[in-house]
C-alpha cells in the first residue's frame, strides 16, 4: 500500500505540479487525479508527457473519481458512457487503474430489491466499460445512521453487504473502504479478516470524535487518524497488511481545523497522521 495525497479532502487547493511538489515535500507516494485531466493531457501530448512530472518526483498516479451520472435518468446515464470510455482509455495509458465513487445508503423512491437491481445494472455497465481498459471500480458504503434515518428507504451501509453487491457487479468491482464508515456501521474485525487485496480498490483513513455514540456520528465531523483512536486503527492497519493490500491509502477527515491551516502545515499534519498509521504495521 502507498500513502496517497487527497489534497481537496483536507482543504488544499493547488495547481497540478504544485500539488506534486507538495506531495514530495511531505512524504507522499502518490496523488489523486481526475479522469478529465488525464483525457485532456493524453489528447494534447500523450501519456508519457503527462507522466513525466510524476516520474521525475517518483510519484504514482492515484485513483480517479467516477464521472458518470449513474444516479440520473436512463438518457443521462447512456449519454455519459462514451465519455467514461474515453477517460478510462486515457487512465489505462497513464496507469491509473482505480476509479471510485460512493453509494447513498438511502433512496427516496426505490425499495431495497428494486434499488439493488438498479445498482447492479448501472454499476455492471460501468464496470464493463472500465474493465475493457483494465480499470477497477471501487464502491464506498456510507456507515453513519444519521445519513439514512430520515429517508423512506434504506440501502447498503455496511461492509459485508457492499462486498455482495460488488461481486454481483463484476470481477473488477471492489470496495472503497473507509475506516470511518466501517466504524460508523458497527464494523467488526471479522469483516476485515474476510477481505483480500482483490476485494479492496481504495482505502480512506480517519478517526472519530470522543464521546459520540455510533448512532449519533455525523459524517462531516471527523478527526485525523490517530487523534482520538476511537476507531481501532491499529487493528484496521494490521488487517490491511495481513491481506497484502497494494493500493492507495488517503486521509479524508472533512476537518475544519485542518482545512483552515495553510497548505504546507496542513499537508505535513496529514502526512504525520499517515506516518503514525504506518508505524502500527
Amino acid at each position: 500500500m502507498f500513502k496517497n495525497a487527497l489534497w481537496g479532502a483536507v482543504g488544499i487547493r493547488v495547481k497540478w505540479e504544485a500539488g506534486l511538489d507538495l506531495a514530495v515535500q511531505t512524504g507522499f507516494d502518490g496523488v489523486d487525479v481526475s479522469g478529465a485531466q488525464m483525457r485532456d493531457a493524453v489528447a494534447a501530448g500523450g501519456a508519457e508527457k503527462f507522466l513525466e512530472p510524476l516520474r521525475e518526483r517518483h510519484l504514482v498516479v492515484g485513483p480517479w473519481g467516477l464521472p458518470t451520472r449513474w444516479q440520473g435518468s436512463d438518457e443521462e446515464f447512456q449519454a455519459d458512457l462514451p465519455e467514461l470510455a474515453r477517460q478510462a482509455a486515457a487512465a489505462q495509458a497513464c496507469g491509473a487503474d482505480r476509479c471510485c465513487t460512493w453509494v447513498p445508503s438511502w433512496s427516496e423512491t426505490r425499495g431495497w430489491d428494486e434499488n439493488w437491481q438498479f445498482h447492479v445494472d448501472r454499476f455492471g455497465q460501468i464496470a464493463r466499460v472500465l474493465g475493457d481498459h483494465g480499470v477497477r471500480l471501487g464502491l464506498e458504503f456510507l456507515g453513519p445512521e444519521t445519513l439514512r434515518r430520515n429517508h423512506p428507504h434504506q440501502f447498503i451501509y455496511d461492509c459485508d453487504t457492499m462486498v455482495k453487491l460488488c461481486r454481483e457487479v463484476g470481477p473488477n468491482a471492489g470496495l472503497l473502504l473507509d475506516c470511518w464508515h466501517w466504524h460508523a456501521s458497527g464494523g467488526t474485525r471479522e469483516q476485515l479478516a474476510a477481505l483480500q487485496d482483490s476485494d479492496v480498490v481504495q482505502v480512506h483513513v480517519n478517526d472519530a470524535p470522543r464521546g459520540v455514540e455510533l448512532p449519533d456520528l455525523v459524517d462531516n465531523q471527523r478527526c485525523l487518524p490517530g487523534d482520538t483512536l476511537v476507531i481501532d486503527l491499529p487493528m484496521f492497519m494490521q488487517e490491511l497488511a495481513r491481506m497484502g493490500y497494494t493500493g492507495p491509502v488517503g486521509v479524508e477527515p472533512f476537518n475544519a481545523e485542518v482545512s483552515a491551516m495553510p497548505d504546507v502545515p496542513a499537508a505535513f499534519r496529514v502526512a504525520a497522521s499517515l506516518d503514525y498509521l504506518w508505524s502500527l504495521i
